[in-house]
């Protein structure tokens, strides 16, 4: 009955799977809430130290590579090693600075594209369910159909005496 959505490279899961997953994604962020905060810091404070570290093996090679090459003293490899590795920094952040604006109107069309598909599969599925739950209504006697009428029945007249008079 499922079978596997080829859409290009990617492979789609049918939408009843992509929303079980989202719902179990949604309860595990409920139920695990601080853990995953916890998580999000202590992945931040390992990314700051492992960025620290090679930054400071960059600057310890850079500043043997320039005693080596100029035999420069203390003092005036660290000048020149502090203005090459503030050359890199800028040139980056003129880079990524740059590319800020054409990233997000990518981000924002392929989020819109995703939204609009996602949008029809739901509206597809949903009207598929409807015609087979009519369908399957339609087809049953009517004595099924009375036993269901009143089981809802009993199911609403409990909720209303438990809610007003317990």
């Amino acid at each position: 009955m499922h079978r596997l959505i080829y859409s290009g490279q990617q492979v789609k899961l049918p939408i009843q799977y992509r929303m079980l997953f989202r719902l179990t994604l949604l309860v595990i962020i409920i139920l695990f809430y601080d853990q995953l905060w916890e998580f999000i810091a202590h992945g931040l404070h390992l990314l700051l130290e492992l960025s620290h570290q090679l930054f400071e093996v960059v600057e310890e090679g850079l500043d043997i590579l320039v005693e080596f090459l100029f035999d420069t003293g203390g003092h005036t490899t660290q000048i020149i090693v502090f203005y090459i590795l503030l050359a890199i920094i800028l040139y980056v952040a003129y880079k990524f600075l740059r590319n800020i604006p054409i990233n997000i109107c990518r981000c924002k069309d392929s989020f819109f594209l995703y939204w609009l598909n996602e949008k029809e599969e739901a509206i597809v599925f949903y009207e598929q369910q409807k015609a087979e739950l009519a369908n399957k209504w339609q087809t049953q006697p009517v004595n099924q159909k009375l036993k269901v009428i009143a089981a809802g029945f009993v199911v609403f007249s409990g909720v209303i005496v438990w809610l007003f008079f317990l």
